[in-house]
């Protein structure tokens, strides 16, 4: 081959390069490198990074490797179910601001005809049923050609590896997961604390309501499993002691009035009423009871 050969070849990979480049930067990304919604063309964001991939596992891997699975909000999202449960085989679908829609997407993902999923237990803190803005326009399977090369979600797992210290990394560790508003001890200024105490009191000083539909995802959500065969475990996480005392009447409400319009559970675990147990703690208590009445013999 000669010079001239080497030449021409070279300057038409280059060009052919030059070419594509531009045309994923314009946004013709067929293969979804560099970005992972197709409709808007636009970075996955943090939030999105877990709603993706507990989608993907949802459908993909933990139906066939895992006896039981946790499915709920931030109260339960960064805890390792490995330390627990001594590898029995739990796993965390949580992810952080899991509301009842979402979360009624992820579990359909276990229905399938090869899923080993013999227990669930559902984190049913008042939030799955009162926030309801779900984001599941992002957990579709066609979203996910190829996401995982996609450049934010690579960045962020990069950061997550090298950079613990990262404000958004804390709350896919044990520690973010304890106290959703562990941050507070961080803060320098009292006033700021208690500026975001009040906020709270005010919020949660107005009557309970639940959002439109939320209560019926959670109820299609439990029937669908109970039908499937998989046991329901359906639990309260505590909650810090500021924020327990001004919702204590949410609690009652809640417990009374909208739980039982879920329909039949095969437990139910109230932690509300432990005051002192930690998050860890009441994970612990709750996966205790796993698979007792599904194992042979």
């Amino acid at each position: 081959m000669t010079f001239k050969h080497l030449l021409v070849r070279a300057f038409g990979g280059t060009a052919i390069g030059v070419f594509l480049l531009a045309l994923l930067c314009a946004g013709a990304d067929p293969f979804y490198v560099l970005h992972a919604e197709p409709k808007r063309g636009a970075d996955i964001s943090f939030y999105d990074n877990e709603r993706l991939f507990k989608y993907w596992l949802s459908r993909r891997f933990v139906p066939r490797a895992f006896d039981a699975v946790i499915l709920g909000p931030s109260y339960t999202a960064s805890l390792d179910p490995a330390e627990v449960t001594a590898g029995e085989g739990v796993y965390n679908l949580s992810f952080r601001g899991a509301n009842s829609a979402e979360m009624l997407a992820l579990s359909e993902g276990l229905l399938g005809a090869d899923s080993a999923v013999k227990v669930a237990y559902i984190c049913l803190d008042p939030y799955v049923v009162r926030s309801l803005n779900p984001r599941t326009a992002d957990m579709q399977a066609k979203n996910l050609r190829m996401a995982y090369l996609s450049w934010p979600v690579l960045s962020h797992f990069f950061q997550r590896a090298f950079f613990p210290l990262n404000p958004q990394a804390k709350f896919f560790t044990r520690q973010g997961a304890n106290d959703e508003y562990a941050y507070l001890a961080g803060k320098n200024s009292t006033a700021h604390i208690e500026e975001e105490l009040a906020n709270l009191a005010d919020r949660f000083a107005e009557p309970f309501r639940v959002k439109a539909g939320a209560v019926e995802n959670l109820a299609r959500l439990i029937a669908g499993l109970r039908a499937r065969g998989i046991r329901v475990v359906g639990f309260l996480p505590p909650k810090p002691r500021a924020l327990r005392a001004l919702k204590h009447g949410d609690y009652e409400a809640y417990v009374k009035e909208i739980l039982p319009r879920l329909g039949p559970l095969d437990r139910f675990l109230n932690f509300e009423s432990k005051a002192d147990l930690t998050f860890l703690d009441s994970l612990k208590m709750c996966v205790a009871v796993r698979l007792q009445r599904t194992r042979p013999g």
